[in-house]
């Protein structure tokens, strides 16, 4: 197989040999596909995903004759579109399109991340302190977007859920002790029968599955697979209860002698970020040694 080298100039080169209306993207792909007998098919058989820059109802019709279909508009007159491979140049030519976005892509790249980031390394070194898998400690996410019954919250057998507690804020139940709202659950069959915390968002399963995920039978295990997990689903719009969920995962923590990390991937753009915030404030106070 030919090996292709792009440089910026070569890019360049693509925009002005095609009007700049393919991107380069598109072109590697189109050229990778010419180059490697696998992946060529009849036409209109190989169908791939890309943004078209539209400007009127006959460019859609046109892209539809040759065989594509515009799924949505999305932003600055750019539709998503399902096209075949082998009409991309003639979707290009089209009057009604100025430009076609095809061939980016996007990958997992949670496995490489760890070796990265130094962590493969760190969890296999033997010391008195263990090989730092979060063996012994607890990992607490507040967030939004939990699904409990999720492959990443078994421990390496696949057999023992690693979440030990949730406290779902945003419905009411049996809340904990000392709280007046939301839902506590500490069995493993009661996290798995209410499944989720909410149906609109996957966010904190993706960020518990990088702090602790824990299923090895995938590249993709977190960076404390053997960490014991809390997961509190907050209120976003009242950060009073993001402090309160940190102070229910420490306390959890506490009562079970171990030590304790939260991870909070959430933010606000109100307040003087300065670290003099009631918040900020109060989440100082909360931390320590061991937490």
């Amino acid at each position: 197989m030919r090996i292709i080298t792009l440089t910026a100039a070569a890019l360049l080169a693509f925009g002005s040999m095609w009007g700049q209306k393919l991107s380069p993207s598109a072109e590697i792909m189109l050229l990778n596909a010419a180059d490697s007998a696998a992946t060529l098919k009849a036409p209109g058989e190989q169908m791939v995903g890309a943004f078209i820059k539209i400007n009127g109802d006959d460019a859609r019709r046109q892209i539809a004759a040759l065989g594509g279909h515009v799924e949505q508009q999305v932003a600055d007159g750019y539709v998503t579109a399902t096209v075949p491979m082998s009409a991309l140049r003639a979707i290009a030519q089209i009057d009604g399109v100025e430009y076609v976005r095809a061939g980016s892509s996007a990958r997992l790249l949670m496995d490489v991340a760890r070796a990265d980031a130094g962590v493969d390394k760190a969890q296999s070194t033997t010391s008195e302190a263990g090989s730092y898998t979060g063996q012994g400690v607890v990992v607490g996410i507040v967030d939004n977007g939990f699904e409990y019954g999720h492959a990443a919250f078994y421990d390496a057998t696949g057999q023992q859920l690693c979440i030990k507690r949730v406290w779902n804020q945003n419905i009411n139940g049996k809340a904990p002790e000392g709280y007046s709202y939301g839902v506590e659950y500490t069995q493993p069959e009661e996290m798995l029968a209410a499944k989720c915390d909410l149906m609109s968002t996957i966010h904190g399963s993706h960020v518990a599955g990088i702090a602790a995920g824990g299923d090895r039978q995938s590249a993709y295990y977190g960076v404390a697979p053997d960490a014991d997990v809390v997961l509190v689903s907050t209120k976003l719009a009242q950060q009073s209860s993001i402090v309160d969920g940190v102070k229910y995962i420490m306390d959890y923590a506490q009562s079970v002698g171990k030590p304790c990390v939260v991870n909070l991937s959430i933010g606000s753009h109100q307040g003087p970020h300065d670290g003099s915030s009631v918040t900020d404030r109060s989440l100082d106070t909360l931390t320590g040694p061991g937490r």
